[in-house]
C-alpha cells in the first residue's frame, strides 16, 4: 500500500519553511564570540596598547591572529579585569624597588632639607 501525496511547489516552499523554523527554534543559540583589537581592547581595559601586548606575551591573554592581525577575546579581557586591579599593576623586577617606593624614598629624603631651611623669609 503506497500513498502518494502531489504539492503543489507553493505547499513545498511552505512546509521547507516551516520546517526551517522550528529547527531553528530548538536550536540553542550560540553566542557570538566577540573579538577586539588592540586599541579596542586598551580603550576598554584603560591601558596602553603596549600593555595588551604585554598581557598576551605574560599569557594572561590569547589572541586569534588567524586574520593578520592581532585580536583579544572580549569576555576573556573582561574576566582578567575582573579579577582585580592586581592583576593590572605592575610589579618591579627581582633585586629592583617598584617605581613607587623610588618615590616614596626621595620624598622622604627631600623633607629634613626643607625643614632645616626654616620658615619662609627667615634665613
Amino acid at each position: 500500500m503506497d500513498l502518494v501525496v502531489t504539492l503543489t511547489d507553493a505547499q513545498l516552499e511552505a512546509i521547507a519553511h516551516r520546517v526551517a523554523e522550528l529547527l531553528a527554534a530548538e536550536r540553542p543559540s550560540e553566542p557570538a564570540a566577540e573579538w577586539l583589537t588592540v586599541a579596542e581592547a586598551a580603550a576598554l581595559a584603560r591601558v596602553t596598547a603596549k600593555t595588551i601586548y604585554r598581557w598576551r606575551s605574560e599569557g594572561r591573554l590569547t589572541a586569534d591572529g588567524s586574520t593578520g592581525r592581532a585580536l583579544i577575546d572580549r569576555p576573556e579581557l573582561e574576566a582578567l579585569l575582573a579579577a582585580g586591579p592586581k592583576l593590572q599593576a605592575r610589579t618591579a623586577k627581582p633585586g629592583r624597588r617598584a617605581p613607587s617606593d623610588v618615590f616614596a624614598r626621595m620624598a622622604r629624603e627631600r623633607r629634613p632639607e626643607r625643614a632645616s631651611e626654616g620658615v619662609r623669609g627667615e634665613p
